[in-house]
């Protein structure tokens, strides 16, 4: 039985330099892009997800290497794995066994999107989580301390992180729409929602989502204490400011000294 794989390798892949600089024999499906080798394809997606179906061909991994930007670390590499054959069946996916009913290139390359967005929104998942828990010890900082003791710098390097990832996500997020592809080509509509929904794409995004509040209440508690700093810091000064003043008035008016 032959193998699906899709990899989450880089934040992108330039498919326009590919397709202007490469020797290989491509095929532009929409957004995608196609290599065929041999009895392999591979779909190639903008945002840093390639689609195998077949044996994986040592050339063109290194030439999908080669057009990647920002790839990511070896131990951040996503992939899931699935077996196809062909045939009629009642399900599209079951238990990881894609049963295609044709040889279309368009059916594989709906599944495809399916399989990438899934990887896509793994990475972004991984991301948010690792950043949620590298900031755990600040709300508990603050309920057990009654402060957070960190350095102003610090705080507001941590608040740029946040933003970054908010930002990041919020980009990420169109790549989860329905792709246009689909829009030109309603036909194949059922396949990809069959495969959407077996990855179970809309329960993660609603789970993501809430995680993304947690990132906006921690944004919130570094925002609330670097504003009760810079208020306790003009309070000081301005007690200062009236204590100079009334020592002043001292030496000047009651000791006659100034």
């Amino acid at each position: 039985m032959k193998t699906c794989v899709g990899y989450c390798h880089a934040e992108n892949i330039n498919l326009d330099s590919l397709l202007t600089n490469s020797d290989t024999e491509l095929v532009k499906l929409r957004e995608v892009v196609l290599i065929k080798s041999d009895h392999t394809e591979y779909f190639l997606f903008p945002y840093g997800v390639y689609v195998v179906w077949g044996a994986r061909d040592h050339n063109v991994e290194k030439l999908v290497e080669k057009f990647s930007r920002d790839p990511l670390e070896e131990y951040l590499r996503l992939t899931d794995s699935f077996e196809f054959e062909y045939g009629e069946s009642s399900k599209l996916i079951e238990e990881d066994l894609i049963q295609l009913p044709d040889e279309d290139v368009k059916t594989r390359l709906s599944i495809s999107h399916g399989i990438a967005q899934s990887l896509k929104l793994s990475q972004i998942e991984d991301e948010v989580v690792a950043k949620i828990k590298d900031l755990s010890h600040i709300p508990k900082m603050l309920s057990e301390q009654g402060k957070i003791k960190e350095s102003k710098k610090n705080i507001s390097k941590l608040r740029g992180q946040l933003y970054e990832l908010k930002a990041k996500v919020n980009f990420n997020f169109s790549l989860l729409d329905k792709p246009e592809f689909f829009w030109e080509n309603p036909e194949y509509d059922t396949t990809y929602i069959a495969t959407i929904d077996y990855l179970e794409l809309a329960q993660r995004i609603e789970v993501l989502n809430k995680k993304m509040d947690v990132v906006d209440e921690l944004l919130a508690i570094l925002a609330d204490e670097l504003n009760h700093r810079h208020s306790s810091r003009l309070e000081w000064i301005i007690i200062w400011l009236i204590a100079f003043e009334f020592l002043i008035f001292l030496l000047h008016d009651v000791f006659k000294i100034v």
